[in-house]
């Protein structure tokens, strides 16, 4: 079996989509051959690409790489991608002799072929709705300036990105859902009356696991990854940060590509000193990624909308206490009080004491993080997640 990923987010990985893709492209078993079409990203933050060699070397194994178009940023490039994909892909099918196509929602990187003849097997990956991010924007309590660029693209253009979504999802027919909170979504409010396979997110934990990170200081560390987004909650954070320091004198890193310039002047706004914060950006370097998780004493996650968040996954596995609000999936992960903690979202007090309340308590922060490990090895591995989605080709296939 050869299946080709339509990964219009890949390597450098920018969000979860593209960590989820480049995960199961590593993970795939060596029989199940991979041609991945993709764009040519920059790294985030610099003007730089990453070579082929580069790619295949964060991959670590053969595929097959096409790279259609390139990326300078993080919205129009997708609609370009879509374009290239209606163009190409069917040739890229016979020439590399593809048996199934795997592409990921919301990016529909194949939408226009659903409009053309071109019919081949085919399984669709919802990772979020844009309906669900459109939402949680509003009500970030951001200002529309304060917005990264993709999230102001996505407010303005809504009204035909929700239509276009609804369309593409009626004219697919096989889904895979990374939640079953995102499978209930599918049916009944898109109406989804093909076939919805339940496969989550993932981490290999013997990737992310825990290690000995040395501190640049002795401060206790909450840690924020992800990108730089309004849906994220990282406002939430930067309003909690004040009650929290004059409690227990805490250091907050937030890592994650984008523009930080409005959360920073959210911050000096309040009069906290820079020693007590850092923006480090975008990680490049996975091992360098996996340090950060390590230096943190606990895990902020206070997203306003988003399915099943890697991050929250990767976190866990590094054995760290994880404090994130109950929405969408995240409770089918995080037992409150068993191995996480769970707060209302858009609610800065609880935040606050979730925060105070396991940074004074150590006992507490262990038993929480070895409980969140187990939690992944057992029910979210790579290495199981993997084969299902090889068992969900092998079903779409049959009954093509």
């Amino acid at each position: 079996m050869k299946v080709g990923i339509l990964a219009p987010e890949f390597v450098p990985v920018w969000g979860g989509v593209g960590s989820h893709i480049l995960d199961l492209v590593s993970h795939l078993p060596d029989d199940v051959g991979v041609c991945v079409i993709t764009v040519r990203r920059r790294i985030p933050g610099t003007s730089e690409y990453m070579d082929k060699k580069e790619i295949m070397n964060e991959v670590g194994r053969e595929i097959d790489l096409v790279e259609l178009a390139t990326a300078k940023e993080t919205f129009l490039y997708n609609a370009k991608f879509q374009f290239n994909c209606f163009r190409r892909v069917p040739s890229i099918v016979r020439e590399k002799r593809i048996d199934i196509l795997h592409s990921h929602f919301p990016h529909m990187s194949d939408i226009l072929l659903k409009y053309t003849k071109f019919n081949h097997p085919s399984i669709t990956t919802v990772h979020t709705t844009i309906g669900g991010q459109v939402e949680a924007t509003r009500s970030s309590g951001l200002n529309f300036s304060e917005l990264e660029h993709s999230e102001r693209m996505t407010l303005i253009l809504s009204p035909f990105l929700k239509m276009v979504e609804r369309s593409y999802i009626k004219r697919t027919k096989n889904f895979i859902a990374v939640s079953k909170w995102i499978g209930n979504i599918l049916k009944l409010q898109y109406r989804v009356d093909g076939e919805i396979y339940v496969v989550p997110n993932g981490v290999d934990p013997t990737v992310f696991a825990p290690r000995n990170t040395q501190k640049s200081n002795d401060l206790p560390v909450v840690l924020f990854t992800g990108r730089l987004i309004s849906a994220k909650g990282i406002q939430y954070i930067i309003d909690a940060m004040e009650k929290i320091i004059s409690e227990v004198k805490t250091r907050f890193v937030f890592v994650g590509g984008g523009d930080p310039t409005p959360y920073i002047k959210r911050i000096e706004r309040k009069g906290i000193s820079r020693k007590y914060y850092d923006f480090l950006g975008y990680i490049k370097e996975r091992s360098q990624l996996i340090s950060v998780y390590n230096m943190a004493d606990v895990y902020v996650a206070p997203t306003l909308y988003e399915n099943l968040p890697i991050r929250i996954l990767e976190a866990m596995a590094c054995e760290k206490p994880v404090i994130a609000t109950s929405v969408c999936a995240i409770p089918e992960v995080i037992e409150h009080g068993d191995n996480g903690w769970l707060i209302p979202p858009a609610d800065t007090k609880s935040l606050e004491d979730a925060l105070v309340t396991l940074l004074k308590d150590e006992d507490l922060r262990k038993k929480l993080g070895k409980r969140a490990r187990k939690t992944v090895v057992e029910n979210f591995n790579w290495k199981k997640i993997a084969k299902d989605t090889v068992n969900v080709y092998e079903k779409v296939l049959k009954n093509f």
